[in-house]
């Protein structure tokens, strides 16, 4: 029954400016899409029939006053990646990092199987989730004179850079393409992850676990010092935060353990982005939950929906 989580929907996305659509499906390709757009709530929907989606401008949940364009294709959400990979997984998932053209910034979607009373799947919920907050938190940093700081998704793209690159540019064909931290203007970030790269090509072909100690890597006519930590793990993404920097830019007053505090700071200054991702766990543990965390979150407390 899509209708009865409208009004859940309508709470998050606009209350919640990293989640700006949420979706809901079900085995027979129904579909509900709550969308916060500058001119207003979007409503899309989709019966089982088949044929694209059916919009409307709406002031409040169940309105349908004000129709929009429709969809002039079909619209099948049981091939999206959202409702497929959590079909797949059978539990909640993230999927990769992609480009969202009309917002012009990077999104993952988190979603989950719902189940049934007999306990199969009955349909799938999602939340796109938009990452240019924690692009822009990263800039703040100052990590020393030249180094830099960034996080890479398990393809090696940059995520976000305290370098403010771009993460993404037009390929050969007109679509946005994801750029990686080789294509960085900060030298330091450069060099980090040419240094991260040859790491990666020691391990042996079996090993996943990541080298956490403060590494020294040769640097034309200097030292470049480099620590990488895990991002996000807990909550299923497999990501890694990097901070790099030049050994000649800290005096004899700053010791090398300066740079794992560094490191400290940087996850630290995402927990505002990553509120967003356990709000959308708790939206599926508990819709009810929903309307106060999203209240604690605009006075930027952390929503004791999510707590753990």
């Amino acid at each position: 029954n899509l209708p009865r989580y409208e009004a859940a929907a309508f709470v998050l996305a606009r209350h919640t400016p990293e989640v700006p659509l949420l979706h809901f499906a079900n085995l027979r390709g129904e579909y509900l899409g709550v969308e916060a757009t500058a001119d207003g709530t979007r409503v899309s929907m989709r019966n089982g029939a088949g044929g694209g989606r059916l919009v409307y401008a709406a002031a409040e949940p169940g309105d349908r006053s004000r129709p929009l364009q429709a969809d002039a294709t079909n619209f099948e959400p049981r091939t999206t990646v959202w409702y497929a990979g959590a079909m797949e997984a059978k539990d909640r998932v993230f999927s990769p990092v992609r480009v969202d053209a009309t917002w012009r910034q990077l999104l993952v979607s988190l979603s989950q199987p719902v189940y049934d009373a007999d306990g199969g799947a009955a349909g799938v919920i999602a939340v796109d989730l938009h990452l240019q907050r924690l692009h822009g938190a990263l800039r703040t940093q100052r990590i020393s004179a030249r180094g830099g700081a960034f996080i890479i998704d398990e393809k090696g793209l940059l995520v976000a850079s305290s370098a403010g690159d771009a993460l993404f540019e037009p390929g050969p064909d007109g679509q946005l393409v994801r750029r990686g931290p080789a294509d960085s203007a900060n030298a330091a970030i450069r060099a980090g992850f040419a240094g991260l790269q040859a790491m990666r090509a020691a391990q042996s072909a079996d090993s996943v676990q990541l080298d956490t100690r403060l590494q020294r890597l040769p640097l034309a006519g200097d030292a470049l010092l480099l620590v990488q930590r895990p991002f996000g793990e807990a909550l299923g993404l497999r990501w890694v935060l990097v901070v790099a920097a030049p050994e000649s830019d800290f005096t004899a007053g700053i010791r090398q353990s300066w740079l794992h505090a560094a490191v400290g700071g940087g996850a630290a200054i995402a927990i505002g982005t990553l509120i967003a991702f356990l709000m959308a766990a708790a939206f599926g543990r508990g819709m009810r939950r929903v309307s106060a965390a999203a209240e604690q979150l605009g006075r930027g407390e952390v929503p004791a929906a999510v707590r753990t």
